[in-house]
């Protein structure tokens, strides 16, 4: 599953973790997390972890197919018509200190 890059790429095969969580937009408790879970591959080198772009590419390649899946499966969504008229009596607005009736205060035309 892990994909090698050739050196003609021009790409890191390997980034730091802030650079991770940059790249994932996460913080580094959850790229840890990731990291124990399996879904991202690390290794150390020396005092230094490192974390494959291949894994990071597979992460966000998983992450779109599930959205697809669950947009494929969800019900399509349906917008609510727009309200014209304000709710019928018995909503009260505050006056001051108080709460009056919405309609407290105004004459009829």
């Amino acid at each position: 599953m892990t994909t090698v890059y050739s050196v003609e790429d021009d790409e890191p095969l390997v980034v730091p973790p802030k650079v991770a969580c940059r790249l994932l937009s996460v913080g580094e408790t959850r790229l840890y997390e990731l990291i124990a879970d399996g879904e991202l591959e690390s290794f150390k080198d020396g005092v230094s972890r490192r974390i494959t772009m291949a894994s990071i590419k597979a992460r966000v390649a998983r992450k779109l197919e599930q959205s697809e899946q669950s947009k494929a499966n969800s019900p399509p969504h349906r917008k609510q018509p727009a309200r014209l008229d304000p709710p019928a009596s018995g909503r009260r607005a505050r006056v001051g200190n108080r709460l009056e009736p919405a309609d407290a205060g105004r004459t009829a035309p």
